[in-house]
């Protein structure tokens, strides 16, 4: 998988390989090797090993494994794939996936403890037994009145959210939305422009969260909660894209999302906030062909807040499959203070990525300016925006509390703030700003990603070199049923695929 910090255990010699991965291929060995075997072997035909390594090598074809520890840090993407050849090859249905939190203090973790309570009620928005359409892309989507479904009208705080698919649905449900209908729901869609099917929010809908593969839900922490079942909350819409490139006829779907919650409140409410193009108002009618790149200019957004600063609880970057490299600075004062990507963007792995470096304890202040930059490649000549899944986006999500009253659009969307700061040349700059240019880059070379990097991989630096914890050692346990394993350490997905 591409962009995944690799190691390898081989059976027969009791050997591992430090390498790393840059495309769809075979690993590629590191010059430098840091790994380290401490034990491994063959015991009742289960294959195991453990391994450790400095935490930081300073190796620029090594991730930084860097403190996933407390919640909300996400936990780190891990992949694995094995096989019983003598040599490495493709592994087709032999693999794993999954999230490891390296760094903990053996407590249970917050979605599971969530999960598990009895305390809470449990409210599912489920897809009625939709029948997918045959064509490759489709928004299906439903509205649901909580206060019928929940048969109370006591308002109260929803504190996680979790997805329910069936595994068969997997290679269809491409993401999950939900949003509140203030006006209530509106009239049954039939096929809008081929695309949308179902039932509308009436008028305005406010974006609450939005789910993709990779993610095993969101939590919110014990000091806030999302609010329903107040005027604007009482109404939901569920809305989930169907990807079918196999035109399959006849699949049956009942996906959609479990709320949880409690009529205790607590003492903030969740908001979410969208910044690039989440309208799909870019006004570019195509996309380089080659290497390019797109930026958006969030400057002035985050003077509107009503506190000095917010919380983020989870942060998602979005794009379709012809995105090669994702970036979100924040600038304070002409300085960066934060900075999210994702070197290695991959749509069929996960619609939404959530790297290990999003969740890092930032708190975004007033006045800060967000910028966002979407890099493309493809071989395409006639690619453009577009809610269709062979479409293209560039949008990042941020739930955050205690919610503000930003300057915005249909009370979620800063259209207003997020100006395109690089379009097409000859697109008019009245409406949206300063345009510069959709920048045409020349090759690989230019995403600035890494393995890319070249120099001493004793003296090159690539992430942090913080070590946070002073354990040096990863241990894979319990043993898996392997001959090799990799771990995509620090790689954008919450997956190991």
């Amino acid at each position: 998988m591409a962009g995944s910090d690799i190691v390898y255990y081989e059976a027969a010699s009791n050997t591992i390989t430090d390498s790393h991965a840059k495309g769809e291929s075979a690993p590629i060995k590191d010059t430098c090797q840091d790994w380290t075997l401490v034990s491994g072997g063959v015991e009742s035909g289960k294959i195991f090993f453990e391994a450790k390594r400095t935490l930081a090598t300073g190796d620029p074809e090594d991730r930084a494994i860097i403190s996933d520890h407390p919640f909300p840090k996400n936990l780190h993407r891990v992949i694995g794939a094995w096989g019983d050849g003598t040599t490495i090859g493709y592994h087709s249905g032999n693999r794993l996936k999954g999230g490891i939190r390296f760094f903990t203090d053996g407590s249970t973790e917050k979605l599971d403890t969530v999960i598990s309570d009895t305390s809470l009620q449990n409210t599912d928005l489920l897809a009625p037994s939709y029948t997918v359409p045959s064509h490759r892309t489709t928004y299906y989507r439903q509205c649901y009145d909580l206060q019928d479904l929940i048969g109370d009208s006591t308002e109260r705080h929803v504190v996680a959210m979790t997805p329910v698919i069936a595994e068969a649905s997997n290679p269809y449900v491409h993401h999950l939305t939900i949003s509140a209908c203030p006006n209530g729901c509106g009239t049954p869609l039939s096929g809008r422009e081929g695309v949308y099917e179902g039932t509308e929010c009436n008028g305005v809908e406010n974006m609450i969260w939005a789910w993709a593969p990779g993610h095993d839900g969101i939590v919110y922490p014990d000091e806030a909660g999302l609010r329903i079942l107040t005027a604007t909350y009482r109404y939901m819409l569920l809305e989930i894209h169907y990807d079918n490139p196999g035109a399959t006829t006849g699949f049956s779907d009942s996906s959609g999302l479990k709320l949880h919650h409690t009529t205790t409140l607590r003492p903030n409410d969740i908001g979410l906030l969208v910044i690039g193009d989440p309208t799909i108002d870019i006004p570019i009618n195509f996309i380089r062909e080659g290497v390019s790149k797109i930026s958006f200019d969030c400057k002035g957004l985050m003077a509107t807040m009503t506190d000095q600063e917010i919380n983020i609880v989870q942060r998602g970057l979005h794009m379709h499959d012809a995105g090669a490299k994702m970036e979100v600075r924040v600038e304070r004062n002409g300085q960066t203070v934060d900075t999210t990507k994702v070197d290695y963007w991959d749509f069929k792995a996960a619609g939404v990525h959530s790297p290990i470096t999003a969740n890092n304890g930032f708190k975004p202040q007033k006045g800060d300016d967000f910028y966002i930059d979407c890099y493309f490649k493809t071989s395409s000549t006639g690619l453009s925006f577009g809610v269709g899944s062979n479409d293209e986006m560039c949008m990042e999500f941020i739930s955050y509390w205690p919610k503000q009253n930003f300057q915005q659009v249909a009370d979620w969307i800063p259209r207003e703030s997020c100006v395109l700061a690089q379009a097409c040349d000859s697109c008019d700059p009245t409406p949206f700003g300063n345009y510069l240019d959709n920048v045409g880059l020349s090759g690989d070379q230019d995403l600035g990603r890494a393995f890319d990097q070249t120099g001493d991989c004793r003296g090159g630096v690539v992430g942090t070199t913080t070590t946070p914890e002073p354990s040096t050692v990863v241990s894979l346990a319990p043993k898996f049923l392997l001959t090799a394993i990799l771990l995509a350490l620090g790689a954008a997905r919450f997956n190991l695929t």
